[in-house]
């Protein structure tokens, strides 16, 4: 809801905080119309919009306006959108001059926000009404916009006033929180409050407030002597300096920066500063030994003037810099006409010129958030860029001028796509670990497509912004699988696209002997096709090393053979199948146990600490007489355990040039020791 008016009356008169009268002769009185021109304006009633409704209000009271009433007019939200201090006064407070009056008034096209007690209370500040009566006539459609309690700026108006009102109009006012508001707001300034539901309702409370505001009496104060202006002190020689946008402007208030100088440069072209402090733009005193000083001003992105300046022995030398800036206003929507997006939008601002490598000079390397994000410019001509989602870029070039706003809107061309992933179909979606490639949808001479993003993103729900068009994206999840689908994306649309995963998790695990518990360590699963090739071999789906005890493998649905390794030569096999969305145990019987091979020299003697090499054979010799060798590799003496799959097994020891043999057999799920005497 917005504010559609507001009439501010106030008469003009003397001020004395000690004798306060009713005169017969009362001043001239001025009133200030203050519009709102926020988007809501545009809101219609029985058809016609609300800011047509109000200047036809506002041009049959012109008509019969008392020619000894001086009227200004302020208006608000009609330059940029989202702003709480876009308020103007479009017509200082003087004679009416209707034609002119209206056609400024007719100008005004609503835009922005609605800063009501910010209108309000400029509105009052420029009638002086801590010094002078004042009356305010507000008429509104709705509530503040911009965060102001009306009811604590209703108090403050009248402790701080001498005789301040505010008669309210709400117009088409259909919530009862700001009813409630603006009822306070003339109640506590001790104003009253109408309603007013459509165009002859605004018509006849407006009429009705202007002649309670034109029966009132004022009050006229006495003035106070004024107090005799106190000695300037002696500021000595130095710079009064201030700074304009454009000459003859007004001084630039704040974010002027002044860097003094000596005039002189060094062999290298540089000058030594007399001052790094940074001082506000309007009248900033610098003092200064008399003498010639070159002042460098800076003022927005790039507005840097320079002057060479000469202070004067007992005197400021004064100077004023023309900064010759103007300011673009930089938005981005997703589509033609679409509403504005309001973050991660980057803007890069270049210069036109391209130099011989084909590049533009970077002139700001910020980024800008999209919403009317407003950037001063020294005037000329600049290469915009706008940044926004994963690969949408888009290019301008404008003109900046000096004390204008350029207001520019990038079309972006985007649309979103949410990923998501299910095992199966009609599963629920997949939360984690799913991986998506989005590329463009032609392959090259190599048959390859190009990679448009990297990253990957989380699988439910995943939102990705992309430049309108088509594109080839595939998602991975788990070992292998893999789905893939065209998508096309649309301007300011939501295209969802959901992969069937086709996915199923096997757990596995592993056990020395049925009944066992389940080996927690030092397991190792492969996963094969289960065919093979002319060769005779399984192609390797994966090649991780899984831990044993309740290893949870997520595999695309079909028919796998499976190996598990353990120990020495502990081997289990088996084929499975995956179905979609179900969970498959497997668990292997490795048929494994463990002999600890330790040495000593003698009979009861300490075990031999080193130096201890076991050879372990299978006990069966071929025809040439030899044993298998199961393992080759050489163990430390002292306590030496060792995996086996279950069996007989025959030990060879050596140590240092003693050598000592035996047989064993290895039970499943069995540890045994195995003490050699070494003698």
């Amino acid at each position: 809801m917005k504010m559609i008016s507001i009439l501010v009356y106030t008469l003009v008169a003397l001020l004395s905080p000690f004798s306060i009268s009713y005169s017969a002769d009362q001043p001239g009185k001025k009133v200030i119309l203050v519009l709102d021109a926020s988007g809501s304006m545009w809101g219609k009633l029985k058809g016609k919009a609300k800011i047509v409704i109000a200047r036809s209000v506002v041009k049959e009271l012109l008509n019969t306006w008392d020619n000894n009433t001086e009227l200004g007019l302020i208006a608000y939200g009609h330059r940029v959108k989202g702003s709480c201090k876009d308020i103007e006064t479009l017509i200082p407070v003087s004679k009416v001059n209707v034609k002119n009056f209206m056609k400024i008034l007719n100008a005004v096209s609503p835009k922005g926000k609605t800063p009501i007690g910010a209108a309000v209370l400029k509105a009052a500040e420029t009638l002086k009404y801590t010094e002078e009566s004042a009356t305010v006539i507000l008429v509104s459609d709705g509530i503040d916009t911009c965060g102001m309690d009306l009811c604590k700026l209703a108090s403050k108006l009248k402790k701080s006033g001498v005789d301040f009102k505010t008669h309210v109009i709400g117009f088409d006012i259909r919530t009862r929180s700001a009813v409630k508001q603006l009822q306070c707001l003339a109640k506590k300034t001790g104003g009253n409050y109408f309603a007013a539901k459509d165009a002859a309702g605004l018509k006849t409370a407006m009429a009705t407030t202007v002649k309670l505001v034109a029966k009132a009496k004022p009050i006229v104060v006495k003035a106070k002597p004024k107090p005799k202006p106190k000695a300037q002190p002696d500021l000595g020689p130095g710079l009064l300096l201030s700074a304009v946008i454009t000459k003859g402007a007004t001084a630039i208030e704040k974010n002027v920066h002044y860097n003094v100088y000596e005039p002189q440069k060094d062999i290298h072209g540089k000058r030594k500063r007399i001052s790094q402090h940074r001082y506000k733009g309007r009248k900033t005193v610098i003092k200064l030994a008399p003498g010639k000083v070159v002042v460098v001003a800076h003022y927005g992105i790039n507005s840097i003037v320079e002057a060479e300046l000469e202070v004067k022995d007992k005197q400021l030398t004064e100077y004023i810099f023309d900064m010759n800036v103007g300011s673009l206003a930089l938005s981005a929507t997703a589509a033609k006409d679409s509403k504005l997006i309001d973050k991660n939008v980057h803007f890069s601002i270049y210069l036109p010129e391209k130099d011989l490598n084909g590049k533009r000079k970077l002139v700001s390397q910020q980024r800008y958030k999209g919403n009317k994000t407003l950037v001063i410019l020294k005037a000329g001509k600049y290469h915009l860029q706008a940044h926004y989602g994963v690969n949408s870029i888009v290019e301008a070039d404008i003109e900046i001028k000096a004390k204008q706003l350029v207001d520019h809107t990038f079309n972006m061309n985007v649309g979103t796509m949410a990923l998501s992933a299910t095992a199966d179909k009609d599963s629920k979606l997949l939360d984690k670990n799913v991986h998506y490639s989005i590329y463009h949808p032609e392959k090259d001479l190599h048959g390859k497509r190009k990679l448009i993003n990297q990253q990957r993103y989380k699988g439910n729900k995943t939102l990705v912004t992309l430049k309108a068009g088509k594109y080839h994206v595939v998602a991975n999840y788990g070992v292998n699988a893999i789905a893939e689908s065209e998508v096309e994306i649309k301007a300011n649309q939501l295209v969802e696209n959901s992969f069937n995963m086709d996915v199923g998790n096997i757990a596995l695990s592993a056990a020395q002997a049925p009944g066992a518990g389940l080996i927690e360590k030092n397991l190792h699963f492969y996963i094969y096709d289960p065919n093979k090739d002319l060769h005779g071999k399984r192609k390797l789906v994966s090649q991780q090393r899984y831990k044993g005890n309740k290893t949870v493998v997520t595999l695309k649905s079909g028919k796998y053979y499976l190996r598990a390794n353990y120990g020495i030569n502990g081997l289990a096999e088996k084929q499975i199948e995956i179905k979609p969305n179900q969970l498959v145990e497997q668990s292997f019987d490795m048929n494994t146990g463990a002999v600890a091979f330790s040495g000593v020299e003698k009979e009861g003697g300490v075990a031999i600490a080193k130096n201890m090499h076991y050879y372990i054979y299978l006990p069966d010799k071929d025809i040439h007489g030899k044993r298998k060798l199961v393992n080759q590799q050489r163990y430390k003496g002292n306590k030496t355990v060792v995996v086996l799959k279950a069996g007989k097994y025959h030990i060879q020891v050596q140590y240092a040039d003693k050598k000592v043999e035996k047989e064993i057999e290895i039970k499943a799920n069995a540890l045994q020791e195995i003490v050699f005497v070494m003698k």
